[in-house]
């Protein structure tokens, strides 16, 4: 039953373009590391993945490729699970770049401990056995979730989010945070304006 109901809400909670449809950065990672842990297990034991799933988890990571920043840290726009980190999620990054054999998904900054766990010394080799590296420059944009990355990756690393939802498709859940900003360089933020901090109008 769970099993059937995971595979009928990923394409809901999820938009075309890989975007989790809270649209919140640290959600987004949470949630690819949910469905990539579950699906990671279904083939282990021979479970069958669609391939709607299949490409939708393909395109999660695409999207996590693009949010991490060259130190591992990622730009918070929308809300955020209080109860983990942001460092305890981008090593999923390392697991699917393993799963969909590919090498433009490796980070230096995605070989965590987690990522460790996951695949062991034999998932491990077969990520250093992987062709590629992250492109040195990138502009990705995701016009149906609302949200482009720009990110170069040289001796002073630079990465500028934006969010811009398109025309108010919220589903179920969302923050006032449209139009939202964060500039991040050579390891700090030097702009950060990604929406309201807050529930309570009088804060």
């Amino acid at each position: 039953l769970g099993w059937e109901i995971l595979t009928r809400e990923m394409p809901r909670q999820t938009r075309p373009d890989g975007i989790f449809r809270e649209q919140s950065t640290h959600y987004h990672l949470l949630l690819t590391r949910t469905f990539t842990e579950v699906v990671w297990l279904a083939r282990r034991h021979g479970w069958p993945v669609s391939g709607e799933m299949w490409r939708l988890l393909e395109k999660m990571h695409e999207v996590a490729a693009s949010m991490i920043r060259p130190d591992g840290s990622i730009p918070f726009m929308g809300d955020i699970c209080p109860d983990i980190e942001s460092r305890h999620l981008v090593g999923v990054l390392a697991l699917g770049a393993v799963l969909f054999k590919r090498g433009d998904f490796k980070r230096p900054e995605a070989i965590t401990e987690h990522a460790l766990w996951y695949q062991g010394e034999e998932g491990l080799a077969a990520y250093e056995a992987l062709d590629g590296e992250p492109p040195a420059r990138t502009v990705v944009a995701f016009p149906r979730g609302g949200l482009a990355f720009l990110a170069r990756r040289s001796s002073v690393p630079a990465h500028i989010s934006l969010h811009c939802d398109p025309v108010g498709e919220v589903v179920f859940h969302g923050d006032l945070d449209p139009l939202g900003l964060a500039v991040w360089w050579d390891g700090r933020e030097i702009v950060v304006d990604t929406g309201n901090y807050s529930y309570n109008r009088d804060e």
